[in-house]
């Protein structure tokens, strides 16, 4: 059962607004979920969790993106900081918005590599765990009074 985030709204307003989009947060806490829920099949989804793929990347990043046209989900991205630098040129070549969704799980490191390569192409938001109000479905602002 898909449960409904606060910041889909948000999210769907950067990736009109952003050529990349960086989603954080702690491990298990919907990344992927929230990012596959609000792009359908419109993206092809690669993680990073995958062996195959991190070998591909560190063989040779800029044939990995080739290898993968179109808009892609990228998971796990701070596995695979080699290919900030081709992620950068690729928006800067093509200029779309929306190109690439990432997430990752750890802030710091990630962070580090994404404001050394991707400054002003890409927007950066934390997804925290699920709340009191998205578990049982409130979305409006007021006060949640438990049953």
């Amino acid at each position: 059962m898909y449960i409904d985030r606060h910041l889909t709204d948000t999210l769907h307003t950067l990736i009109g607004q952003f050529p990349s989009v960086l989603l954080t947060g702690a491990r298990q806490v919907g990344k992927f979920t929230l990012l596959k829920h609000i792009t359908g099949d419109d993206y092809t989804y690669i993680t990073f969790d995958d062996p195959l793929m991190i070998q591909q990347v560190k063989t040779d990043p800029r044939l990995f993106l080739l290898d993968h046209p179109g808009e892609l989900i990228l998971d796990e991205i701070q596995l695979a900081p080699e290919l900030f630098p081709y992620l950068k040129m690729e928006i800067d070549h093509k200029g779309d918005y929306g190109m690439y969704l990432l997430s990752g799980s750890q802030a710091y490191h990630l962070m580090q590599h994404v404001s050394e390569s991707m400054a002003g192409r890409i927007a950066i938001v934390n997804l925290a765990g699920l709340n009191l109000r998205e578990i049982h479905g409130l979305t409006a602002p007021g006060v949640f009074v438990p049953s």
